[in-house]
């Protein structure tokens, strides 16, 4: 790449520790690409939306204040200087970064900014939900996968985050199929 074609990558945030990991591998693949450009989104449905975790699920009541979109541009750029101050030789680095606060859902802000950017990849973190609980709340990443017209990097959880599905208290095997 050069100056005046940088590499270009898209993440996104909710201040969720995954965002954060997703955060620092956007950024240590665009210091191997610099110059490069580093977006990254928070995106809300709502002008003045929960800061913290977005808009809760089924309608519930945030735990945060309600900010408007100056308010989320702001602690969006706070929450960036707090993060890339933690980054060894971020200043030398070669990376720009640009801070992004949009009205729409996630995965449409994401893919939607990266193809205005003709951007090279999007960086993603995952939940690493399951079963109900990723039927209820979605899943952004999957969603960003299916409707990116770029390539995307999916950053799983740490194992420690993910939940084992419980085996049958009885001890008994499931049957899922048997020959007849």
């Amino acid at each position: 790449m050069d100056a005046l074609n940088p590499y270009i990558i898209v993440t996104g945030t909710d201040y969720s520790e995954q965002a954060t990991r997703a955060l620092r591998a956007a950024y240590e693949l665009a210091k191997k690409q610099a110059p490069a450009e580093l977006h990254v989104v928070h995106a809300s449905m709502l002008a003045s939306a929960p800061v913290g975790y977005g808009v809760p699920p089924f309608g519930g009541v945030p735990a945060s204040p309600v900010r408007d979109l100056d308010e989320q541009q702001r602690a969006l750029t706070q929450h960036l200087d707090e993060q890339l101050s933690k980054l060894p030789g971020f200043a030398e680095s070669g990376v720009s970064v640009m801070a992004h606060v949009m009205l729409d859902a996630p995965m449409f802000a994401l893919t939607r900014l990266a193809g205005e950017l003709d951007a090279n990849v999007i960086v993603v973190g995952s939940h690493g939900r399951h079963g109900i609980a990723r039927w209820l709340l979605g899943s952004v990443a999957e969603a960003v996968v299916r409707q990116a017209n770029c390539p995307v990097l999916v950053i799983p959880p740490l194992a420690s985050e993910l939940t084992a599905p419980q085996p049958d208290p009885s001890g008994r095997a499931q049957v899922y199929h048997q020959a007849h």
